[in-house]
């Protein structure tokens, strides 16, 4: 879906089919599109035309905005950043910034994966569509100066809004019965009004200013603004609420309001927005062979031979790749005088790559008996079992690994065969994986999940020195897979059980935090989630280094909670 909303937008920006640009032809023209565009590859952001931003500190902010059509430029082809904006012009920005919010959209919340907050993209399509049906309204002009203005839609529309969520505040901000559309506004003006197509803020950064007392008329919105970080006060811890703003300051304002109504993305859509995973470099290169280290490296029949041929080959060709990533071979092209990027130079690095593959390719028909590649694995196994292959686990765990239909009945062979004794206990921990994968992904049973996890915990036995581990798997990080895999079935008090394990013997870290407080909020434990979150959102904002990737998606996960009732 968000691919088709981009490119439905990028198809609008390049051949003009819908009109992005305010409104207001006479006081901010649309910057003219480049000509002889025939094709996607061909196009150029508008914001890429644009010259008098290129140094300035708003330059993203601006540009993106121009791109996505919120803002746009002079027929000159300059934007004037640091220009005043006037009312008119700022609730035209503000409200193409809001428009997505308007009741006759569906507000049913999109799904987000992998905890990405896509704000400046946000139902673009959907934004489109409106702005360009926008064009047929005919609002009462809600202003005597309004009634021939190019605003007039733009500012009934918005107060219309405001109205509804909460009744008297726009004519309290803009009093009278003339609007005074060319008038610059004030950073109060502005911010009273942001505030009706904000949520509310997580919580409260207690910043107070200079210039503004507790009594102020408008405290409470800038004081609401200001805890959502939409707006910010001046370095000399002024507000300074009667100055104007400038069409930078507004950009940034956009984009704040921008993200804000991203924050409606569900941010639960996913187990991967909110769980955790400790990668290890080793993961990748242990084979589960369901057999000794010692028989692996000497084989003693041929059927044991046939058995561990593949995984010798697999061993192999991760040493080749090592050696491919090692770049060893870029020096010495060098020195040969063939400079890096020509075509000489490619031509040459090709030929040593197969070189290389072909010295591991020969290794291994040379080394391994009975190595014959990847075609016919699946073959040599189904001949094992037909011998009776005496490694009936091992060969029933890799058939339901080859085997594209992956019929659990394999895996319960495999489990009813192992012979702790011949088989090891280290394996073991990856046949229960299996199981634990089918019944999360193929066939969703929770009873088998719960089932297969305590049978893998139970693997986790103390050494002589005091550590748990199966394989290259260490109890901490078995405690965050099994987390995970019960939260895709959504047993999440079971898996909030199992982060509450890692955290008595790990330091807790922000992630972790951040998946306890999710699986708190989903075990429904709403209330006490949010106050989980919130302490730690303050602290994490307190630290000499805030991470602002982590910090957007504390902020995400408390609105996604504090929006349900």
């Amino acid at each position: 879906m968000k691919k088709l909303a981009i490119l439905f937008l990028i198809t609008a920006l390049v051949f003009g089919s819908v009109n992005l640009m305010p409104y207001k032809v006479e006081a901010e023209e649309a910057v003219e599109e480049a000509e002889g565009i025939e094709a996607l590859s061909d196009y150029i952001p508008p914001a890429s035309l644009i010259t008098d931003i290129s140094n300035h500190w708003a330059k993203e902010y601006i540009s993106e905005l121009i791109n996505y059509g919120i803002l746009s430029g002079y027929s000159d082809k300059t934007f004037k950043p640091d220009n005043q904006i006037t009312r008119s012009e700022y609730l035209a920005a503000l409200f193409k910034t809001v428009c997505i919010l308007d009741e006759s959209i569906d507000s049913e919340e999109y799904s987000a994966y992998m905890g990405n907050l896509y704000f400046y993209g946000y139902r673009a399509a959907e934004r489109i569509e409106f702005l360009e049906n926008f064009k047929k309204a005919n609002y009462d002009a809600p202003y005597k100066d309004l009634e021939n203005y190019w605003a007039k839609n733009i500012v009934a529309w918005t107060k219309n809004y405001a109205d509804k969520k909460n009744p008297g505040l726009f004519e309290k901000v803009f009093p009278g019965e003339n609007f005074y559309p060319d008038q610059p506004i004030t950073r109060e003006e502005a911010a009273a009004i942001t505030v009706v197509f904000v949520a509310p803020p997580v919580r409260s950064k207690n910043i107070q200013f200079k210039d503004i007392a507790s009594d102020y008329k408008y405290i409470d919105e800038i004081t609401y603004l200001v805890d959502n970080e939409i707006i910010k006060g001046l370095p000399d811890g002024t507000f300074r609420p009667k100055e104007n703003i400038t069409r930078a300051a507004a950009a940034v304002i956009m984009t704040n309001v921008l993200k804000d109504i991203a924050y409606n993305t569900d941010f639960f859509a996913s187990p991967d927005n909110y769980m955790t995973f400790i990668g290890s470099s080793s993961d990748g290169d242990y084979i589960p062979t369901f057999m000794s280290e010692e028989l692996y490296e000497n084989p003693l029949t041929e059927e044991d031979k046939k058995y561990v041929a593949y995984f010798k080959g697999y061993t192999m060709d991760r040493q080749m790749i090592q050696e491919l990533m090692g770049g060893f071979y870029e020096q010495d092209l060098e020195d040969k005088g063939l400079e890096y990027g020509t075509e000489e130079y490619e031509k040459a690095v090709k030929q040593l790559e197969d070189e290389i593959i072909a010295k591991y390719e020969k290794m291994k028909r040379e080394e391994i008996p009975y190595y014959h590649g990847d075609e016919d694995r699946l073959n040599v196994l189904k001949e094992l079992e037909q011998q009776d292959y005496w490694n009936r686990a091992g060969l029933y765990y890799w058939l339901y690994r080859y085997d594209e239909n992956k019929p659990i009945e394999y895996l319960e062979k495999a489990e009813e065969a192992y012979d702790i004794n011949r088989n090891g206990k280290e394996d073991l921990y990856y046949l229960y994986k299996a199981f634990v994968d089918y019944y999360t992904s193929k066939e969703k049973d929770n009873e088998k999940v719960v089932e297969y996890i305590h049978k893998m915990e139970n693997l986790f036995v103390p050494d002589e020195y005091g550590i748990e581990r199966v394989a290259v798997v260490d109890i901490e990080r078995f405690y965050l897979f099994a987390a995970y895999d019960l939260a895709l079935v959504e047993e999440y008090s079971e898996a909030l059980n199992y982060v509450d394990k890692f955290l008595a013997k790990m330091q807790p870290y922000e992630n972790i935090i951040l998946e306890k407080g999710s699986l708190m909020y989903l075990a429904g434990q709403k209330d006490a989630a949010i106050e989980y979150l919130k302490e730690n959102l303050v602290a994490l904002e307190h630290q000499e280094y805030v991470d602002e990737y982590l910090k957007t998606k504390f902020i995400w996960t408390i609105k996604t909670m504090m929006r349900q009732k």
